[in-house]
């Protein structure tokens, strides 16, 4: 079976372990979801770990019963309106653009890509272009690694396990062991900054959009030009960068 193939049978079975769950059916063990799917319990250990890790199950106070988790109720809220993020950005974005004339750009990760959802680009002839659905390679960039950072330990650790971390420019990070520690620290800072790590001669800074429980939910950020980027900028669109994440959060609350 091909990775593809692969990839959507874990997810296939993972969307039937949450489908087990139900008014009726609050609490399911390992034993209990390993019966009902037809599996071996080392085989449902493995799904019911990464459901733990990215918040879709929680283990209740015993440790031994696992019922739906907070990230659902997150999908729910965004199944209610799926534009809803993208509506809500669109005038901090603009924001940006307006207040420094570099192209801002609002992404999310999807399986082991970040893939961008909405932009607004600078009116200089020279300028970072994206298109709206392109998918970019999750170690490379300030607003692909901000969503990398975002993730829970397991699942990170699971995406890098599964990644090639092809090289880009002279800056992309090959080292997994890099990576990790560049990782370690845009989440103790709370921001991302690149420069030319996926396309020769440009920056990116990028902060994380969280959701109420703490999850990242996209990424935000400004980009351009590295010759338009200098030391009083970068502090300067550090802080608007965040500004802007922090609000876009406010708003979906």
């Amino acid at each position: 079976m091909s990775r593809k193939g692969v990839e959507l049978s874990t997810l296939r079975r993972g969307l039937e372990i949450l489908g087990l769950f139900s008014k009726e059916t609050l609490l399911l063990d390992t034993a209990s979801i390993a019966e009902r799917m037809g599996l071996s319990k080392s085989t449902v250990y493995k799904y019911v770990q990464t459901l733990e890790g990215s918040g879709f199950l929680v283990r209740e106070k015993s440790g031994r019963f696992f019922k739906l988790g907070p990230r659902l109720l997150e999908l729910a809220s965004v199944a209610q309106n799926p534009f809803r993020l993208v509506d809500v950005s669109y005038p901090i974005l603009q924001e940006l653009l307006d207040r420094t004339n570099e192209t801002a750009l609002l992404a999310t990760i999807m399986g082991n890509r970040a893939v961008c959802l909405s932009k607004v680009e600078s009116n200089h002839n020279l300028k970072l272009t994206y298109e709206i659905g392109a998918a970019k390679p999750l170690h490379a960039g300030a607003s692909a690694q901000v969503l990398l950072a975002g993730l829970d330990e397991s699942t990170q650790k699971k995406i890098l396990t599964s990644m090639t971390l092809v090289r880009f420019t002279e800056r992309t990070i090959t080292s997994p062991k890099q990576l990790s520690s560049r990782l370690k620290q845009i989440r103790k800072d709370g921001f991302a900054v690149s420069r030319g790590e996926l396309d020769e001669g440009t920056f990116a800074v990028a902060a994380p959009i969280l959701s109420g429980s703490g999850h990242v939910m996209a990424s935000l950020s400004l980009g351009g030009p590295i010759h338009r980027f200098d030391h009083d900028k970068e502090r300067g669109y550090i802080d608007l960068v965040q500004e802007g994440a922090r609000k876009i959060a406010e708003l979906l609350k």
